[in-house]
């Protein structure tokens, strides 16, 4: 893998486009292009300033790749980063998803509660201060909705559990 195939590894894994990187390195968006099409090198000095704002090494960035690799095993490769990089996408995904259920449970449950206490008051005042014998008591049954809430807090509570698991695994 040559250098310009590097770049453009480096580039999508950090999600930008072309443009975005050749405003970083203050160069034009065609560069950029040439440089991952490598039908020109970059100079030493965007060399030094690629290296640093991926965070990988000068050397693993032009070292072709039948040469041998340097001693340090502990050293990233640039897979090792795109793998982080989509390792750590799926996570924020899955705890913006255990947030958004666990919210969207406790605020449908509170809303209910409302509605259910509202109703019943309302019912009390009417029978009480109208006071006609025909009124009857109409109950609303707000079971089905409780249950959706409370399954919407549960997959919620499951997601933050996978969330918390993988976390852990993971460090």
């Amino acid at each position: 893998m040559g250098i310009g195939e590097k770049i453009q590894k480096l580039r999508k894994a950090a999600g930008w486009t072309q443009e975005q990187l050749a405003d970083k390195l203050d160069v034009s968006r065609q560069t950029v292009s040439k440089w991952e099409l490598e039908t020109c090198m970059p100079d030493l000095d965007k060399v030094v300033l690629i290296s640093r704002i991926f965070g990988v090494s000068m050397d693993e960035l032009v070292r072709e790749e039948g040469e041998p690799a340097p001693v340090d095993s502990e050293k990233m490769t640039i897979e090792d980063i795109v793998r982080m990089n989509s390792h750590n996408r799926r996570m924020i995904f899955l705890a913006a998803s255990a947030a958004a259920f666990l919210l969207i449970g406790i605020i449908a449950f509170f809303v209910i509660s409302i509605m259910d206490s509202a109703l019943v008051s309302l019912e009390y005042m009417l029978y009480r201060y109208i006071a006609v014998g025909e009124y009857a008591y109409a109950p609303a049954d707000y079971s089905e909705a409780y249950v959706a809430a409370a399954v919407c807090g549960i997959i919620g509570v499951v997601l933050l559990g996978v969330y918390m698991i993988r976390q852990k695994k993971a460090s």
